[in-house]
């Protein structure tokens, strides 16, 4: 199933992830060093369930049923433990584990959104060729440096893209892997977008405060 822009509301996660073999969730996140549990994902606002938040906290995870071969979490920081106390390091990573997922491909810091689009498109071809999933990363991303340039070949752009859990292979079809494809364009339409909308904002405002901070 597949959720873009509107469509990728919290209600559309809960009622529709734990049915699929793969959860592939490419939105913008949110970690919070201070309280850990109240890391978030951002989706869109449903503008049927308008009293319900856009987001999905840490500690809402840990309560769904999210059983699946393999959790993609391409959004920033998903990976990134904070401590709780009681509970020691936790991370969305994590919750998904505890929510049933045997596998997670995840980001240990913020990831440059087009290279994540690239390496996670050869993951899933590898994945279709029958590849592990720490094998089918490894190549993935060795093929990414194959015919990256200058800045991209930094690590920071490619080495925080992460395997954790079970990772042993996982089935799926060529139709699957274009689907997956298109998630991850999608997404990224949709956060450029709000990125273009947040500057312009900004800009609005720094106008209108000009005058008062010229006086």
């Amino acid at each position: 199933t597949l959720f873009v822009g509107d469509e990728s509301t919290p209600f559309a996660f809960r009622s529709q992830a734990g049915n699929n073999a793969i959860i592939h969730i490419g939105t913008h996140a949110e970690a919070n060093n201070l309280h850990p549990e109240y890391s978030r994902l951002i989706f869109a606002k449903d503008p049927q369930h308008v009293s319900d938040s856009n987001s999905v906290f840490l500690f809402d995870i840990y309560n769904y049923d999210l059983k699946s071969d393999l959790t993609v979490l391409t959004a920033c920081e998903t990976g990134r433990p904070g401590f709780n106390d009681g509970e020691g390091m936790i991370s969305m990573a994590h919750a998904f584990s505890y929510a049933g997922s045997e596998s997670i491909l995840t980001g240990l810091w913020k990831i440059d959104e087009k290279a994540s689009c690239q390496i996670t498109d050869i993951f899933y071809k590898n994945l279709e060729e029958g590849m592990t999933k720490d094998v089918a990363l490894q190549k993935a991303k060795l093929t990414y440096l194959a015919s990256a340039r200058g800045r991209t070949l930094n690590p920071q752009y490619w080495a925080g893209l992460v395997i954790m859990g079970d990772t042993s292979p996982v089935k799926i079809s060529r139709d699957h892997t274009m689907l997956y494809v298109w998630i991850a364009i999608g997404v990224a339409i949709v956060m450029f977008a709000g990125f273009l909308l947040f500057r312009r904002r900004t800009k609005t405002r720094q106008k209108v405060a000009a005058p008062l901070l010229s006086a």
